[in-house]
């Protein structure tokens, strides 16, 4: 019943939408889990929306795919291009090789390996490529083209923020898959949490490490941890970002910038981002003596003239709201001088989760709403606070 409503309330937001037949180009730039997701849910919205959604989701006139082209009519019928969003039709899917074996939920009339070219056809672009290049390039060039982008890209956001800041002014950008996949935190330090004055955060913002971390607290060595996260498909086959702290360092940028400091360094937090590969059953279990956990944290909190930001592993007394996290969560505890705490925990990544955010975005674009605002100037330092003093593991 909760999944039949959730469908029907996007229906009546398509239908506020509605559009010309061809007004906004959508251009999807990735077909990889997320992607794959992505199509998947439009694809829903179009079985569950039948005659009463406004516009068709159709190919577009023409899509360079090296030596092919697509038109209108060469779309077979029951792949996305026959959906439903209101207004909108897809311009086409970037990704690196045409010839590649991929999901049958991914028409492959839509598939184009020129990114130039694709963005030149759309009015809104779907980023999500993940690293820094080609997308921060490629989301550059939509958004000086005055099109709204929508981007999962905790990476290319984090290190290339002043590049993209004046487009968030503009309202043009949309972020909010970026830091913890579907769990709405980027939208609530934009929106609800932005009168609030911050005292402090804590967060845990990466699944990989909080499982490896389990398994250490139950006696198996690193590596055999690690392995066991690729395996399950929580950690990549290369596993530097998550391990090294900086996939979490790179979402805890985007949340400093959006509620603390709009200045926050990347240089910066990245000198003081310490991963868990130093980490070995006995330095945890020693740390847990008395029945604590051990979690990868990210934290801002005052220091003597500035917001301080840093990612390292600490010890959680028992009871910790952050302890609950479950082997891929995520969960941020904000506390601030109006609310006390706030926490808010969920997924924090997964294909299904985050495109969920992204058609979240994706249909705020369409509408024409605009993206989560930049916060103006940094919030005042509490004076006369104590920190909560967390027991960091760090390697000496």
């Amino acid at each position: 019943m909760a999944q039949r409503g959730s469908i029907a309330g996007a229906r009546d937001i398509l239908r506020s939408m509605a559009a010309p037949p061809g007004r906004s180009r959508v251009a999807i730039l990735g077909a990889g889990n997320v992607g794959r997701a992505l199509i998947a849910r439009i694809d829903e919205l179009r079985a569950n929306g039948q005659d009463d959604a406004s516009v068709r989701l159709a190919s577009p006139r023409s899509v360079p795919m090296g030596s092919e082209s697509v038109s209108n009519e060469s779309v077979s019928s029951g792949s996305v291009a026959d959906g439903y969003l209101a207004g909108a039709s897809v311009a086409g899917v970037l990704v690196k090789n045409l010839v590649s074996p991929r999901s049958p939920s991914v028409a492959r009339q839509l598939l184009t390996a020129d990114g130039p070219g694709l963005i030149d056809q759309a009015d809104v672009v779907v980023e999500l490529l993940g690293g820094v290049e080609p997308a921060a390039t490629l989301m550059l060039q939509a958004l000086r083209a005055g099109k709204r982008v929508v981007s999962a890209n905790k990476a290319a956001l984090a290190e290339r923020w002043d590049e993209f800041v004046p487009y968030l002014r503009e309202g043009t950008l949309y972020f909010e898959a970026a830091v913890m996949a579907g769990t709405p935190i980027i939208g609530s330090l934009a929106g609800a949490l932005r009168g609030c004055r911050p005292l402090e955060l804590h967060a845990v913002l990466n699944g990989t490490t909080t499982f490896i971390l389990s398994r250490l607290e139950a006696g198996e060595e690193f590596g055999p941890a690690l392995a066991e996260a690729q395996r399950l498909g929580y950690a990549e086959a290369d596993p530097a970002l998550d391990i090294g702290g900086f996939d979490a360092a790179h979402k805890l940028a985007l949340i400093g910038r959006l509620a603390f400091d709009p200045q926050l360094s990347w240089k910066e937090l990245a000198a003081h981002t310490h991963g868990i590969s130093h980490l070995t059953p006995a330095i945890v279990r020693e740390a847990m003596e008395d029945g604590g956990s051990v979690r990868l944290v990210g934290s801002i909190y005052p220091g003597e003239a500035a917001w301080r930001a840093r990612v390292r592993t600490v010890y959680l007394p028992a009871g910790h709201p952050l302890t609950a996290t479950a082997e891929s969560g995520n969960a941020l505890l904000l506390r601030a001088r109006d609310l006390g705490e706030v926490l808010v925990q969920g997924p924090g990544a997964g294909g299904e989760a985050t495109a969920a955010a992204v058609l979240a975005d994706l249909l705020q674009a369409l509408a024409g709403r605009p993206g989560p605002a930049p916060l103006p100037l940094a919030a005042p330092l509490p004076k006369e606070y104590r920190v909560e003093d967390l027991g960091e593991l760090i390697k000496a």
